[in-house]
Parts: C-alpha cells; structure tokens; sequence
C-alpha cells in the first residue's frame, strides 16, 4: 500500500486571501488565537474560584486526604449503629463539599503525576 499527501498550499492561500480582505477593511489580523491561551496555572486558579463561589471556602488537600481517611476508618467498625452511620454520612457530605476543589485533578494524568499524587497523600497520612 502507498499513501500520499500532497500539500498545495491551498490552506496557506486561503489564509492569505482571507487576510488581504480583512486588512483591506481596516481589520488587524491575527491568526496565532494566542489571544485566547489560558495557561493551565491560571485556568487552574479560575476553576478553584468557581469551586469556592459554589461550594464555599474549601480545605486544604492535606485536611482534605486526613478527613476522608479518618472517615474511611470510622465507617470500617462494623458495630456502628444506624444513628452513628447517619452522622458519618452526613459528615461525609460536609467534607465532599469542602474537597471539591480537589476533584479537578486530571483524568489523564501522566504515570509520573499518578506516582507523585500517591506521594503527596502518604506524606498527609503521616
């Protein structure tokens, strides 16, 4: 099987084409869209913001991984009363709003970013 491309140009003369007739308006033209680039610290920043406009003031990742962890230990007892499983409940439903924050980690973290978060959350846990 052989496979070819074949590149005309014809995208670079329509840019063209498109250019002339804007700066024949008076228009500035710019195809980089750098103007639109939002750098992952700052989208970051602004996805936390929404979260606490949201959800209120949120914990740190530390209190976050220590709650959730003494919480996992609590509804392990297999003698909890039904009073008791219903004030956990409730308590984990405070402490999910309060950690939201931290649930815009990315589905498609890289090995590496997985090994450092495991890190991260043992040096909480000690």
């Amino acid at each position: 099987m052989f496979f070819s491309c074949e590149n005309n140009g014809k995208r670079n003369l329509k840019r063209q084409h498109v250019s002339k007739r804007l700066e024949q308006k008076g228009k500035v033209v710019d195809f980089t869209h750098k103007q639109n680039y939002i750098s992952e610290k700052k989208e970051k920043l602004l996805l936390q913001s929404q979260v606490a406009t949201k959800y209120g003031q949120q914990y740190t990742f530390c209190e976050c991984i220590q709650k959730g962890d003494s919480l996992n230990k609590a509804l392990k007892n297999q003698k909890l009363s039904e009073k008791a499983l219903d004030q956990l409940l409730i308590r984990f439903e405070e402490i999910d709003k309060k950690c939201q924050a931290f649930r815009l980690n990315d589905a498609n973290a890289t090995p590496r970013e997985r090994q450092q978060y495991k890190k991260k959350v043992k040096e909480c846990l000690q």
